[in-house]
């Protein structure tokens, strides 16, 4: 999976700080077959006036990283570990 980042305002607009900022992602989904790593150590951050595009072939692992950052991946057949994963609303959560 490669990130794509592409400017679409001033400088001064990026100085605030990220909007979102994840470090160290990992989804994990538990089968009967051992543990599969969907996702496995991501990270990344989308500044304001800047767009990320995740690309990368099918099974990689983008919709995956999507459904956890969004947190809609079933907790009780997967194990998501975030380090750090904030979204900027005034302080960045933990």
């Amino acid at each position: 999976m490669t990130a794509q980042v592409s400017d679409h305002k001033d400088q001064a607009a990026t100085d605030l700080g990220p909007l979102l900022k994840v470090e160290n992602l990992c989804t994990y989904f538990f089968t009967d077959d051992g543990i599969l790593r969907a996702v496995d150590d991501v990270s990344f951050e989308i500044r304001r006036g800047r767009t990320l595009g995740l690309v990368g072939e099918s099974g990689c692992g983008k919709s995956v990283t999507a459904l956890s950052l969004m947190r809609l991946v079933h907790q009780d057949e997967s194990s998501v570990e975030r380090s750090l994963f904030g979204i900027k609303t005034g302080k960045v959560k933990s």
